[in-house]
């Protein structure tokens, strides 16, 4: 049965009819998983729903002139859904500046739909940004029947750890935390992506754990070349993607690794490429293209390694890609993760480069048909388990608590 509720979905996607140009216009890394969850967990919330959610976006990019190539970013709507009436909210995006912007542009749009007759409301933030805080804030005052409701991906302390932060850096990001302890008593609600973010912050109330969104890739036609190693996502040395171009090459045989992405590692992972003609280094590619290699790979791997309070805070969004691949999936055992991923990731025993070696081999080794069993397997227990519809209902029936409407199944 579809609900019958008003969700406003508060976040940073790209939406479709500009994300070549979003693409293009950026300089560096862009924000690919924050992007792909938001979508997923959106088409999570319309499929419960008697009419879209309305998204009013403030687009997750990086400062003029730096990494983004455009000083001013402009209003236009947009509709990811028939029936659906979304906002991009504009800003000007210079460092420093552009968080006051987005929160003063955004303001006059949640009030306008906090006002709006409906009968359950409720507003979805993604993520735990100060701006979105505050905007949840604004909301309950204006309308303090409003389910607020914020979806934590990562820790606002956490955030950001690759980057070599400025004396500026770290003042504006202590007063961003200032803020959002400000704002914590006008949320409701939390998504979280491990259950050990709800001590660390706190929460007396209700809250999910989420640890995130698995979508069907699609198919993809099978490519005619020597078994593949893939690595895609953040190109960043304490993510350990230098340890498993060590670990790779530690291989016997035509295997091959492919890597893709950007970060502080790339141009070390060209000179590997250099040296060794098996890696190959892709660069940062479309989504579309990504999945199309995940599903063409012989194993997928995720090197970071348990190493820092903060893998008790975080779950790699790109364990749900790579499980729904259908492709054997090679990872560390991360204190964020639940035991019931144990059955569906080939777990590397130790830290060392030979250990996640001997597990690349043994994957490898195996026939394309065992492959296809074992990544298969996993691929139906998380699309059944972790698919869109399913997580995004565990959110709603968080937040229907405190309406005459009950949790559904």
């Amino acid at each position: 049965m579809a609900l019958d509720m008003d969700i406003a979905f508060l976040g940073g996607l790209f939406p479709r009819e500009t994300e070549g140009e979003i693409l293009e216009k950026s300089i560096g890394a862009v924000q690919a998983a924050a992007n792909a969850l938001q979508w997923n967990l959106v088409e999570g919330l319309d499929a419960h729903l008697e009419r879209p959610v309305k998204v009013i976006n403030s687009l997750y990019i990086g400062a003029f002139p730096g990494k983004y190539r455009d000083l001013w970013i402009p209003s236009y709507s947009f509709q990811h859904a028939p029936g659906a009436e979304d906002l991009n909210v504009g800003f000007l995006n210079l460092f420093g500046v552009k968080q006051y912007w987005k929160y003063w542009s955004l303001k006059p749009r949640i009030k306008r739909w906090a006002r709006e007759q409906g009968k359950q409301k409720a507003i979805i933030a993604y993520a735990m940004t100060g701006v979105f805080a505050k905007c949840l804030r604004y909301a309950k005052k204006i309308n303090p029947k409003v389910q607020t409701c914020m979806i934590v991906p990562d820790l606002p302390e956490y955030m950001n750890t690759t980057n070599k932060s400025s004396r500026l850096y770290q003042f504006l990001k202590n007063m961003e935390i200032r803020q959002i302890e400000n704002s914590r008593k006008w949320i409701d609600g939390y998504v979280l992506l491990t259950e050990q973010m709800k001590n660390y912050l706190g929460i007396t109330g209700k809250y999910t754990v989420v640890e995130g969104v698995s979508a069907d890739p699609g198919p993809c036609e099978e490519e005619a070349a020597p078994p593949a190693v893939l690595y895609s996502g953040s190109l960043h040395e304490q993510y350990g993607v230098l340890q498993l171009v060590e670990a790779f090459r530690m291989l016997p045989g035509e295997y091959r690794l492919l890597l893709c992405g950007a970060g502080d590692a790339q141009d070390k992972i060209r000179a590997a490429a250099k040296e060794d003609p098996r890696i190959e280094y892709r660069g940062q590619l479309p989504r579309d293209e990504v999945l199309c290699l995940q599903r063409r790979a012989a194993v997928l791997v995720n090197p970071r390694r348990n190493i820092g309070e903060y893998t008790k805070y975080s779950f790699p969004s790109k364990l749900m890609e790579y499980l729904a691949s259908g492709v054997p999936v090679a990872a560390y055992r991360l204190d964020g993760m639940p035991e019931e991923y144990e059955r569906y990731i080939a777990y590397i025993p130790g830290d060392s480069p030979q250990e996640l070696a001997d597990t690349l081999e043994r994957l490898l080794r195996l026939s394309p048909q065992a492959r296809r069993d074992m990544g298969g397997r996993a691929r139906e227990w998380v699309l059944r388990e972790k698919g869109r519809k399913r997580q995004a209902g565990k959110i709603l029936a968080m937040l229907l608590a405190d309406f005459e409407t009950k949790p559904f199944q």
